[in-house]
């Protein structure tokens, strides 16, 4: 949490980066000792839940992500960039609440400056937290 939260902020987590943290879990077979570190850390965050609210947002941020985007003339990438469906929910999240995305991939850069601000941190700092 220290290393995620050095300010010790509020945190916020779409309800759907909990079921594909679960998800990866489960398909991985993590032992006991980890899935209980999951499980607290997801215990000490809010969990924002998708709704109707998200919806323009989700909207609006698939349309740019595939160049289509009514208001915008130009993009900062040449081509339609694809994104999963959780992704973006997750972004829609982070976007109306006006939140910074924290991720270990780069699937939410193109969104950076139009939508939301970024933290990206290296999937092995994550993982130094999960040994068993």
């Amino acid at each position: 949490m220290e290393y995620l939260n050095p300010k010790g902020s509020n945190i916020y987590v779409s309800f759907i980066s909990i079921a594909e943290a679960q998800s990866i879990a489960f398909q991985n077979s993590w032992g006991e000792h980890k899935m209980q570190i999951l499980v607290d850390f997801f215990k000490s965050v809010y969990v924002m839940n998708v709704s109707n609210s998200l919806l323009p947002t989700y909207i609006g941020i698939d349309a740019y992500s595939q160049c289509s985007h009514p208001e915008y003339q130009k993009y900062p990438f040449a081509k339609p960039r694809n994104m999963g469906k959780n992704d973006l929910w997750i972004a829609a999240t982070a976007s109306l609440l006006n939140l910074q995305l924290v991720t270990t991939d780069k699937d939410f850069d193109h969104l950076e400056t139009s939508f939301l601000s970024l933290r990206r941190v290296p999937q092995t700092e994550i993982q130094k937290h999960f040994k068993n």
